[in-house]
């Protein structure tokens, strides 16, 4: 595997439906199960933002100690915001903006770019359900592409399954 840290060139976000995948399962179930979907590709991705858990913290402080105390409390997988060239014809976005008009989870994967490229590498995969909740335009000027901004409520623990080099 790479010795150093890697861009994010080449990876892939693909968007599948809102089949009822159980996250609480083995990390390899919820793969082999958000892989029986539908994924479609979402092309033309500038930015994929922040994915992932961040524990909520509750303080306290006791008279005894003058000093607040810290407490891990709940789990909160966050929101992503993704910046994408916008194509109307793009199969993956036409996904993203069907989904903005339902209230289920939809499942996604993310492909990351760390294989080493060996035939039979295979890179890190990323799984998590969420609800598609914006999807306005950033149109700014002459000089500047124009985007969709896509947001995503994320609703499940990330799933994370490795690269393993052949």
């Amino acid at each position: 595997m790479a010795v150093e840290p890697r861009t994010l060139a080449g990876a892939q976000l693909f968007i599948g439906t809102d089949l009822v995948v159980d996250y609480t399962q083995a990390d390899a179930a919820v793969a082999a199960a958000v892989e029986l979907d539908s994924l479609t590709e979402v092309g033309w991705i500038e930015n994929f933002g922040e994915i992932g858990d961040v524990a909520g913290v509750q303080t306290f402080t006791p008279v005894s100690r003058r000093r607040v105390m810290k407490f891990k409390t709940s789990f909160d997988a966050g929101e992503s915001e993704y910046i994408l060239g916008y194509v109307a014809g793009d199969g993956g976005l036409a996904v993203l903006l069907a989904a903005f008009d339902s209230d289920n989870d939809f499942n996604f994967k993310i492909v990351l770019p760390d294989e080493e490229g060996d035939s039979g590498d295979t890179p890190t995969l990323l799984y998590i359900a969420g609800k598609v909740i914006s999807k306005p335009y950033r149109l700014n000027t002459v000089e500047d592409v124009m985007r969709r901004v896509i947001r995503v409520a994320w609703n499940n623990r990330l799933v994370e399954i490795p690269a393993v080099a052949a």
